[in-house]
């Protein structure tokens, strides 16, 4: 391979490869597991406070004190569904299960509640799998029974947890196999037009803010008419005794029925979080792999390639952050840190190599010039021999080996006063010359006259 060949795979192969692996990953949806504690950071960094046009009436541990153990007789959600018209209401949705019959007598009163108010009232209806072990699970729509569905609207509780477990997105409709029903934050917030298909409810909004009034306080008539008048009142369970609680971000856990409401306050507030498309993530994923790599190897410095890729992924974190508290925008940016990432590690191997191509370069010079001062040393007419600071010979070159008669061998390790006892025995010139080597802290070269 040619060495235009080689540069041309540095400058644009090892950029390609990274972004294919992060293309890979992307695709495999195997970001998620960074991404969605990412996105849980940024829902818990703002509050904000829920619109009080709707209205959540709590099947709550104070109305189960009052009216004994669950479930009730349906003869009661007629009286309160009643009640609440009566108040001016605006839209009732009752987060209740009524699929199955109960009581007739009971069943009757609230069917024909329900008929009063026909255009204002939805029942909840339950979306199941048939064979949720088969390849492709049929899903089965539970509906009120037909007396109550009749003179009511009906819309869809879904749940569907991420891997994790936790719930984070909601559908606008839920897909029953015939048709297409309207989900419960969707018939809440009174249509669909103009919002995404499937949403990140925004938790940002505070539980705390959404209008609570208890159960057992609408149906004793203790609730003033300003508190429901001309809003979209929820009828639905909050207590935790009832098991109704489900897992969120920020939260740990919500009442299924708040976290419907949650989702109709991201829909009516213009709050329903949406992730970019894929072809966007990934188009910014490639400007940033292959800019990142050419500065970084025009950088040559490894602290320099560490705080580009650093200030991506810093960057990155931050940017994030500012688009979620101006837009309901959600980033992808795992797949942007990935990359950062592995272009700092590819430059990192880069400059390793650059290094020690540089230190192979620096030890081939070093050995040319050893072999040429050695060939100087020994072709030079002068005898030269070097010693250390006890003054043992360390080399001789072929002069002095011929002007002593002396083999190499024999020569190198003596104590250099054998060979000059007239001169080196004095014992003032000796420790003269010793202190001169222990000053210098190097050989010195004496040549024999």
């Amino acid at each position: 391979m040619t060495t235009k060949s080689v540069r041309f795979l540095r400058q644009f192969g090892v950029p390609a490869i990274i972004f294919l692996i992060v293309c890979s990953v992307f695709i495999g949806r195997g970001f998620e597991i960074v991404e969605n504690p990412l996105i849980d950071l940024r829902l818990s960094t703002q509050t904000r406070t829920a619109s009080p046009d709707v209205v959540v009436v709590a099947i709550d541990p104070k109305s189960l004190a009052a009216l004994g153990a669950w479930p009730w007789p349906r003869s009661r959600h007629a009286e309160v569904i009643d009640r609440l018209h009566q108040l001016g209401a605006n839209l009732i949705a009752v987060d209740i299960d009524l699929s199955s019959a109960g009581d007739p007598a009971d069943d009757r009163a609230l069917a024909e509640t329900l008929a009063r108010y026909r255009e204002n009232t939805i029942l909840a209806a339950f979306t199941q799998q048939e064979k949720p072990s088969a390849q492709l699970p049929t899903r089965l729509l539970s509906q009120p029974l037909d007396m109550f569905r009749a003179p009511a609207g009906v819309a869809t509780i879904v749940l569907r947890p991420d891997a994790d477990g936790r719930i984070r997105r909601m559908p606008l409709f839920e897909d029953t196999g015939k048709t297409l029903a309207p989900t419960f934050s969707t018939a809440l917030a009174s249509g669909s037009a103009g919002q995404p298909p499937l949403f990140y409810v925004d938790l940002s909004f505070d539980p705390a803010t959404v209008p609570m009034l208890s159960y057992i306080d609408v149906l004793n008539g203790d609730v003033p008419a300003e508190t429901v008048r001309d809003r979209q009142v929820v009828i639905g369970v909050t207590s935790s005794q009832l098991g109704t609680h489900v897992p969120v971000p920020r939260y740990r856990a919500l009442p299924a029925t708040l976290v419907h409401v949650l989702a109709a306050q991201s829909l009516l507030n213009g709050r329903a979080l949406v992730r970019p498309t894929s072809l966007f993530t990934l188009l910014v994923t490639a400007v940033l792999v292959f800019g990142l790599w050419q500065l970084s190897r025009r950088s040559q410095k490894l602290a320099r390639t560490a705080l580009l890729c650093g200030g991506v992924i810093a960057g990155s974190f931050g940017l994030s952050f500012a688009v979620y508290a101006a837009s309901p925008v959600l980033l992808d940016t795992a797949p942007w840190m990935f990359a950062a990432f592995l272009v700092f590690i590819a430059g990192t191997i880069e400059q390793l190599h650059r290094e020690r191509q540089r230190i192979v370069a620096l030890a081939r010079e070093q050995r040319t010039s050893s072999r040429f001062m050695q060939l100087v040393f020994n072709t030079i007419g002068e005898a030269v021999l070097t010693v250390d600071m006890h003054a043992n010979i360390l080399s001789a070159n072929a002069a002095a080996l011929r002007m002593f008669g002396q083999s190499r061998k024999a020569m190198l390790g003596q104590d250099i006063r054998v060979f000059f006892p007239t001169h080196l025995n004095d014992g003032t010139f000796s420790d003269n010359f010793s202190q001169q080597l222990a000053t210098t802290d190097r050989p010195k070269r004496r040549v024999a006259q």
